[in-house]
């Protein structure tokens, strides 16, 4: 057992590895470093993670910030609720010199102190943004870089490689190795367990929710696959099977090419169908781990030459020494500070005056906000029109309807939801009020199905349905009724 949690290995999966936490980093840092300011200062909406809920009186009148005092932005601020947010420059030196950290880490120079860095940089500054940046992936980044560090993943692949290896590389412990693929069952065996745990997700409603979000879905053939209410019920039954057999058979090694050709398959699928951001590409590099050392050393030994990086002996001696290493990093931060500074994209800086917004009394914001109900309509997740019903679905044709069948029509909530009154009304083809149902919902259903049946009293040809909530329309239908 200790053999095989232990036994020395070469480091080349775990330099895969790292090269690809290292891009993924990197990506982020350079698609959201032109944001900086707003995402991770004082300047913006930054909300801190463990950062505690303070009560401000209605009638604070809380002051104009000076633009022109640098000095007060450069130093940074300590936020009432509880966590440290830095100042714009403060903010752009960091996430500047996590462009140096992250890019160190892909070509392999000073690699546990490039790991360590990228760390910290990230544990600081991604929380500031809990709503979207401090992400699943950034959390497994993080778990990422920390493990990276107990392996030898700079022993090949990087500035720190021994260039003098022909047919070796050093070997370092499987400890990591093992650690990493501890996690990415430990992900799948939660993700399974979770999703076991809600009703709406084996049937499918669930996934159909998350394709139509505006947030996770958006892709078209995300929308495609959402209005196949099979495809649905069986995506979702082959998520949690895969799910939940991943952790297990993966150890047994007839089955761990189908598997991992499975999970590869399985996130690609995310990543066209869904905007799930790095999530996806940040699992196939969990997949990595479970790649046989053996067989990579068998791949390298085809271009040896690409095992290491061959630099003349004086340079490599200037790569491995620490002036040389925090030289270039204050290089490439100055430059990013000095970019930013001359953009000043948010007017931070003194180099550009932002047009200030007028003032608005508390008062008036405060009767704003009483007098404004929020929107009904915007509580409706989906409706859903059938000829015949499930256990909490309806399907079917509901285009055109014999007389004596059934139109069935499904209202999803999201929960909680203020409690509404709906109601639902059939117009026959003769313009007549022919029917109506009315339904109270209470805040805790999620859910309501309601329906016509049309009898023979029903002349045929276009008919219309109206959906209400509170006596307002937020959906209407028209169908054919025909005489079979």
């Amino acid at each position: 057992m200790i053999d095989w949690w232990q036994r020395p290995e070469s480091s080349r999966v775990m330099a895969l590895i790292r090269m690809g936490v290292g891009l993924l980093v990197l990506y982020d840092v350079l698609t959201t470093w032109r944001y900086t300011v707003e995402l991770y200062s004082t300047a913006g909406p930054a909300a801190p993670m463990f950062a505690l809920p303070v009560e401000l009186p209605a009638t604070m009148n809380l002051p104009t910030p000076d633009l022109s005092d640098l000095a007060h932005r450069a130093t940074g601020e300590f936020h009432p609720t509880g966590g440290a947010i830095p100042s714009p420059l403060v903010a752009v030196i960091a996430q500047s010199l996590l462009i140096f950290t992250s890019l160190c880490v892909v070509v392999g120079w000073r690699t546990r102190i490039s790991l360590l860095l990228t760390f910290l940089l990230i544990a600081w500054l991604r929380p500031l943004d809990v709503s979207w940046t401090f992400s699943k992936y950034t959390v497994i980044w993080l778990h990422l870089l920390g493990i990276l560090q107990l392996s030898g993943c700079g022993n090949s692949w990087g500035l720190d490689a021994d260039v003098n290896a022909t047919s070796s590389v050093p070997a370092n412990s499987a400890m990591a190795r093992r650690l990493i693929q501890f996690l990415l069952c430990h992900i799948y065996f939660a993700s399974a367990v979770t999703k076991l745990k809600s009703s709406w997700f084996v049937g499918g409603e669930l996934l159909q929710y998350s394709l139509l979000d505006r947030g996770w879905g958006g892709t078209a053939l995300g929308q495609s696959l959402a209005t196949s209410s099979f495809a649905l019920r069986g995506i979702s039954l082959a998520t949690v099977l895969f799910e939940l057999l991943f952790p297990f058979l993966i150890w047994v090694p007839r089955f761990r090419s189908t598997l991992l050709a499975v999970a590869v398959t399985f996130h690609l699928g995310i990543w066209v169908t869904m905007n799930v951001g790095l999530f996806s590409p940040t699992i196939l590099v969990l997949l990595l781990a479970f790649l046989e050392p053996n067989r990579m050393d068998q791949i390298a030994s085809r271009w040896i030459r690409a095992s290491t990086v061959s630099l003349p002996t004086r340079w490599r001696t200037r790569c491995r020494n620490a002036w040389m290493y925090s030289a270039v990093g204050m290089v490439i931060t100055l430059a990013g500070v000095a970019i930013q500074w001359e953009c000043d994209w948010y007017g931070v800086f003194g180099r550009r005056s932002l047009r200030r917004l007028p003032h608005v009394p508390a008062e008036v914001v405060n009767s704003m906000r009483m007098g404004r109900k929020p929107a009904l309509e915007d509580f409706v997740h989906r409706v859903a029109w059938g000829t015949w019903r499930g256990e909490r679905d309806v399907l079917g044709d509901a285009r055109r309807i014999p007389i004596g069948g059934r139109l069935h029509v499904l209202v999803q909530f999201s929960v909680p939801h203020p409690a509404v009154r709906l109601e639902g009304v059939l117009i026959a083809p003769d313009g007549r009020l022919a029917a109506r149902f009315e339904h109270q919902i209470d805040p805790s259903h999620s859910y309501a199905i309601n329906g016509f049946e049309l009898t023979g009293e029903f002349p045929t040809g276009t008919a219309r349905v109206i959906l209400q909530l509170d006596g307002y329309e937020f959906a209407a239908r028209t169908f054919e009724i025909f005489d079979p």
